[in-house]
């Protein structure tokens, strides 16, 4: 899940902080157990972590708006909009085929400002088909994929004035 450069929450007894945020070093094996060496990005400290004591960082409007993107909205959708990059989230309710719920996309690369989106192309055979989903609309819900994203496409950035910013 995790993978060396990543940045995570920091909640562990160590850190004078409810929430610190970090980023991965290394990781090691101590008397068996896997740990996590970490560099707060806060107080520039190193700590040894175990796998409970870290978190995922979710991407935020927040981080979206440190990053340069401007936020359109139309109707109840927000495009966050950066030269020629949208990224979006929807809801959609799905009732097709006996399928019956909500989906919550949370950021993807995409434009959902049209409400009418043909979800059918994603159900097969009873079965929402997620990954053909986030193929078409690749997922950055984590801070890790946000970051990686932008690097694919040459964005330039800070990576720590966007998450303390």
């Amino acid at each position: 899940m995790f993978k060396i450069n990543d940045f995570v929450f920091y909640r562990g007894r160590l850190s004078q902080y409810d929430k610190s945020t970090a980023q991965i070093l290394r990781f090691e094996n101590f008397n068996e157990n896997p740990r996590i060496f970490l560099l707060s990005l806060i107080d520039k400290n190193q700590y040894w972590a175990d796998y409970s004591e870290i978190n995922i960082i979710e991407v935020t409007e927040n981080h979206l708006l440190q990053l340069g993107f401007n936020k359109e909205s139309t109707n109840l959708r927000s495009n966050f909009v950066f030269r020629n990059v949208i990224i979006s989230k929807i809801a959609i309710y799905i009732d097709v085929d006996n399928l019956n719920f909500l989906f919550f996309s949370g950021f993807c690369v995409g434009d959902f400002k049209n409400p009418h989106l043909d979800v059918s192309k994603y159900i097969e055979n009873g079965k929402f088909l997620f990954q053909k989903f986030y193929f078409d609309y690749p997922k950055i819900n984590t801070i890790n994929e946000l970051f990686q994203f932008l690097k694919e496409i040459d964005f330039s950035f800070n990576s720590e004035n966007v998450l303390l910013g």
